[in-house]
C-alpha cells in the first residue's frame, strides 16, 4: 500500500488547522503566526510538528516502496535474501499502522480542541 498525495494532502491540511487552532485565544485569532521572524517560525512547535510529520510520511513511503521492490525482487528471482524481505514488508507495516494510529491521535485531539471551543 502507497501513501497517495491525497492522503499528503489530508495530512498537510490538519496540520495547518492544528497550527490554526494554536493560534486562537479567547475565541479569535491572533496574527502572531504571521508576526513572526522566519528563524522564530521555523523553531515554532507547531512549525517542527509539521515538519516533522511531513517527515515521517515521507519515510513511511519511502520504507512502502523499499517493502515492495524487494518483495518483487524475491517473487522475480532476483533476490533470494527471504530474511531481508519479510524484515523490509514488517517494517514498513510497523511504520504504516504507526502513521495510522498518529493520525488517529491527532484528528481526535483536533477534534477535542474543536469541542472545547463550542
Amino acid at each position: 500500500m502507497r501513501i497517495d498525495g491525497q492522503n499528503v494532502q489530508a495530512f498537510d491540511l490538519l496540520t495547518r488547522r492544528i497550527e490554526g487552532a494554536s493560534s486562537i485565544r479567547g475565541g479569535q485569532r491572533t496574527n502572531e503566526a504571521r508576526e513572526t521572524a522566519p528563524s522564530e517560525a521555523a523553531e515554532s512547535p507547531s512549525a517542527n510538528f509539521a515538519e516533522t510529520l511531513s517527515d515521517f510520511v515521507s519515510d513511511v513511503n519511502t520504507s512502502q516502496e523499499s517493502a515492495e521492490s524487494a518483495s518483487a525482487d524475491f517473487a522475480d528471482g532476483r533476490s533470494d535474501d527471504i530474511h531481508g524481505t519479510m524484515i523490509k514488508l514488517q517494517e514498513a507495516d510497523i511504520k504504516l499502522r504507526l502513521l495510522g494510529n498518529v493520525r488517529n491521535r491527532a484528528l481526535e485531539a483536533y477534534r477535542e480542541i474543536m469541542r472545547m471551543g463550542a
